[in-house]
């Protein structure tokens, strides 16, 4: 019974340090406004973006 306890206390420490990994900093947190969204890099305007140059590939030697 009492390794049974040990585990689970264990295994409470263990969820909330994973939990906490994956929280935001309090940083990041106490900016973030979900209605102020700027997006960076993503809204490029599509003169902006630059033409790839691609090679032939096919085989046309029949």
């Amino acid at each position: 019974m009492l390794k049974f306890l040990f585990f689970i206390v264990i295994f409470f420490f263990l969820v909330r340090y994973i939990n906490r990994l994956f929280l935001p900093s309090k940083k990041r947190n106490s900016q973030f406004n979900p209605f102020n969204y700027k997006p960076g890099n993503r809204g490029k305007n599509f003169d902006e973006i630059e033409e790839a140059e691609y090679e032939d590939l096919s085989n046309n030697e029949k």
